[in-house]
């Protein structure tokens, strides 16, 4: 097994340090300190949600009233820096939204409470918040409604959006800035590319359903940090170019346990020298590990007996190359900020090359219509000297969003909840009106029902001939008596003639009767036989 160059590399806290801080204590997947040449920015524990910033060069004892970033509603539970602006900071918070703000040159003499820019659109609180590293007008943020936003940063206007299973537990650009990488609490890896809104890897990563993070170390390999079923703690390094059809990652290149403590292992990665530093919250240790020849190679650790609450790394323009250090971090532990610095040993103390190959310059190489446009390029480089510690500020254009006044929202809310009120009290008043009328109707069939026959007998008599006391129908029809003239024409026997002289014949048949002509000659015999 051959032996990394930098295992002997190793840590030191500086004197100078931060003290009386007062972090906000709000738990948070995301960075609560942001750090860069010029400013440390934390998370306060206040009322609503504030940030506090200092002078990064100025160790200092925090004094009683401290100017603050304000704005939020909630807790802000990520904060970054821009790496392109040295003014330019960008804040997540729990209640839903992410903001920009100004920073002046020197830092804050009285509060700041008008942001640069507002980003409204999660449906829950905002967990992570991120620059694009190639693209100053581009930013990426992660929510707990199980989403991805990509932003237009200067008109805040939504790019586009990925949704995930569950909610996520870190998310990272990767190198040149074309994708983006969450880990879930689902134990899954995603990786989508934000001009398509697709997920292109889906894969689960670790076993045990404890937080897991990741961080890239170059546009095509990530490393994700978690545990084991048997709750050791392990790291693994991936291949995005290694998928499936199943978009899962064929297998993972390297697997080596870390330690078996239970903090959640959070890795952070230098892209010059190819460096992987991860602490653990709750943790005084830090591990470092080489990935120059693409496998994990562990180095020496750092040993500490005081807890990390939090920490961020600053950029590498903030190194100290004349004492040759490769990488500083603030850590926060106990109301106090110290400064980890990590050095090379080397008696020699002349500017190495190899140990300081140009670095992130801090400017561009994409604009927003390139970006895209599909178009990629890796972030531009120069010698560290030439870009050490300089004030970085350039002129953008931002598109504020003109938000209505509360107290005019206020009477606009006010009025619309009148209005509808007043529609409710009269559906309200008609539903009633449609069930009295609908009761009486059903009253009614109940009472038809009781009384009547039934519908089928009704149809019946409906469809049988109608009664003979219809005068219409019984003008159609022949009397009963249409049978008398055939009587009339036989021969009756004369012993029947008187009580047919006593019977009156119905009215109704005289008519008929009177119509007809007798014969003569035998009502003659009838009539003279008495007097012969």
């Amino acid at each position: 097994m051959s032996y990394s160059k930098y295992r002997n590399v190793f840590g030191e806290v500086k004197k100078d340090k931060f003290s009386n801080m007062d972090i906000c204590e709000m738990s948070s997947e995301g960075q609560l300190m942001a750090a860069n040449t010029n400013f440390l920015a934390i998370s306060w524990n206040s009322s609503g949600g504030s940030v506090a910033i200092f002078e990064a060069n100025n160790p200092i004892r925090c004094p009683a009233n401290l100017p603050l970033v304000r704005g939020h509603k909630g807790p802000v539970v990520d904060v970054k820096f821009s790496p392109f602006r040295s003014d330019l900071m960008a804040t997540a918070s729990n209640d839903n939204t992410i903001k920009l703000w100004e920073i002046p040159q020197g830092g804050l003499t009285q509060d700041l409470n008008e942001e640069l820019q507002n980003y409204t659109g999660h449906g829950r609180k905002v967990s992570f918040v991120n620059f694009n590293p190639v693209c100053s007008d581009l930013i990426a943020s992660a929510s707990f409604d199980n989403t991805v936003h990509v932003w237009n940063m200067l008109k805040a206007e939504k790019i586009s959006k990925v949704s995930l299973k569950e909610y996520p537990t870190s998310m990272e650009w990767n190198y040149n800035g074309s994708l983006i990488c969450c880990t879930s609490k689902d134990k899954n890896i995603y990786v989508s590319d934000p001009r398509s809104d697709k997920i292109i890897i889906k894969t689960k990563a670790h076993d045990s359903p404890k937080t897991m993070k990741m961080t890239w170390i170059d546009e095509n390999q990530i490393i994700t940090t978690g545990f084991n079923k048997s709750n050791t703690r392990e790291m693994k390094l991936w291949d995005i170019r290694k998928v499936k059809d199943d978009l899962s990652i064929e297998n993972h290149t390297q697997n080596i346990t870390i330690d078996h403590q239970s903090g959640i292992p959070t890795p952070y990665f230098d892209y010059d020298i190819k460096l992987l530093y991860v602490f653990g919250r709750g943790e005084g240790n830090m591990h470092y590990y080489d990935l120059n020849d693409g496998t994990i190679k562990p180095c020496n650790d750092y040993l500490s007996s005081d807890p990390t609450d939090s920490v961020v790394m600053f950029d590498k323009k903030c190194m100290d190359y004349n004492k040759c250090e490769l990488a500083r971090f603030a850590k926060y532990s106990r109301k106090n900020i110290f400064y980890l610095s990590f050095n090379y040993p080397k008696k020699n103390l002349e500017f190495d090359e190899s140990l300081y190959p140009p670095t992130f310059s801090g400017e561009p190489s994409l604009t927003l219509d390139e970006w895209m446009s599909g178009t990629n390029k890796e972030p531009l480089k120069k010698d560290i000297r030439q870009i050490e510690n300089k004030w970085v500020s350039q002129s953008q254009s931002f598109e504020k969003k003109v938000e209505p006044n509360p107290e005019e929202m206020a009477k606009s809310n006010k009025e619309k909840r009148s209005e509808l009120e007043n529609q409710i009290v009269k559906l309200t008043k008609r539903i009633n009106e449609l069930e009295n009328e609908n009761k009486k109707l059903k009253q009614e069939i109940e009472k038809a029902k009781s009384m009547g026959p039934s519908t089928t007998n009704i149809q019946k008599m409906e469809e049988q001939e109608p009664p003979t006391t219809e005068m219409p129908k019984n003008e159609e029809q022949e009397p009963p008596t249409t049978e008398m003239p055939k009587i009339e024409e036989q021969e009756p026997p004369t012993t029947e003639m008187p009580k047919n002289e006593e019977e009156e014949p119905p009215t109704t048949e005289m008519p008929k009767i009177e119509e007809q002509e007798p014969p003569t000659t035998e009502g003659d015999t009838i009539l003279n036989s008495p007097n012969e």
